[in-house]
């Protein structure tokens, strides 16, 4: 018996940043590129936020990419992370 090699088409997650393969990739909230998990997420996200809402438990997931961190008006962030207003 012969070998068969078949070829099939594999869809895969690229990095939008490194443009490594990824298994996961994280959205930025603000401009929509994805991100893998580098450095525990820290080397292409600067925020990652969990907003609670208590009538329906339901838990919101945003992150927010380093680029977009340092560019953005993110004025509403200040007094969450405790920086002066």
């Amino acid at each position: 018996m012969g070998t068969k090699t078949v070829t099939r088409p594999v869809e895969v997650n690229i990095c939008d940043f490194c443009e490594a393969e990824a298994e996961h990739l994280l959205e930025c909230c603000l401009c929509g590129r994805e991100g893998c998990h580098a450095g525990g997420c820290s080397e292409h996200f600067m925020y990652a936020l969990e907003v609670y809402r208590y009538d329906s438990s339901d838990r919101i997931h945003v992150h927010i990419c380093r680029e977009c961190g340092d560019t953005a008006d993110l004025a509403v962030l200040k007094p969450i992370m405790g920086a002066p207003k």
